[in-house]
């Protein structure tokens, strides 16, 4: 897996890019704070992105969270079990 800041040079206008971050903590607080740094790198990246989405994974809980950053703020879904199948 390599990561870049913007896209590659190589890059051409029909290559389809998605860039999705993931954070992985104890704590809920500790993570969206470190999920906003992730966000703000792919806005300077790319000045045309309307919104930002990080997965936030709590090891502990075995739970994830879909964090959506966007100029309003933040939007997160309620965190979602890794073990139950529903």
């Amino acid at each position: 897996m390599k990561c870049y800041w913007s896209l590659r040079p190589e890059s051409s206008n029909t290559d389809h890019q998605i860039a999705i971050a993931v954070e992985v903590k104890d704590d809920w607080r500790e993570m969206i704070e470190q999920s906003a740094t992730y966000a703000r790198a792919q806005w300077r990246g790319a000045a045309h992105r309307a919104f930002s989405l990080v997965i936030g994974v709590h090891h502990k809980e075995n739970k994830l969270r879909f964090l959506i950053f966007h100029s309003g703020g933040l939007t997160a879904s309620q965190p979602l079990s890794l073990k139950d199948e529903t």
